[in-house]
């Protein structure tokens, strides 16, 4: 019996080199070299692409309005605010943002996006200037209000 124990003690010190040699350091890609340029680039790594990605609304400065105009070609939109009971316009450019209600991203359809029509609530994230916004926020389709409503009846 104390053989046995001896044996499988004696293997496994034998066996961990390996286990620990396998689990080892991961593989870094070496900086890419440009022939064209003599300056080296970093490899982008996985945390950099993905905060990329993932962009979220932050209301805490959001400001919550009705449409009550939109111009496509000046590429602004005009709301009655809530709080202050006076229009005011910002402007829509290439790096506003724009999330549906839940907060996914409608950066795709943007100033083209049907909720973005006189009569829909709407939040803005206005730029450090207030002349544009840098986050926009639509209010739930018309038509999903109602589905919205039935799933929470049928949860309840």
């Amino acid at each position: 019996m104390l053989l046995r124990i001896f044996g499988c003690a004696l293997l496994s010190f034998a066996l961990v080199p390996f286990a620990v040699d396998a689990g080892g350091a991961k593989k870094v890609d070496p900086p890419k070299v440009d022939p064209n340029k003599k300056t080296e680039t970093k490899p982008e790594t996985k945390d950099e692409k993905k905060t990329e990605e993932k962009r979220e609304f932050d209301d805490k400065d959001a400001l919550l309005g009705v449409v009550k105009s939109v111009d496509k070609t000046k590429s602004t939109v005009t709301l009655h605010m809530e709080k202050s009971k006076k229009d005011r316009t910002f402007g829509l450019t290439s790096k506003t943002d724009y999330f549906g209600p839940r907060g996914g991203d409608r950066s795709s359809t943007g100033i083209e996006d049907e909720c973005l029509a006189p009569g829909y609530d709407l939040k803005v994230v206005p730029t450090k200037d207030g002349r544009n916004a840098a986050a926009v926020q639509f209010d739930v389709r018309k038509g999903e209000e109602k589905k919205v409503e039935a799933k929470k009846d049928v949860k309840k």
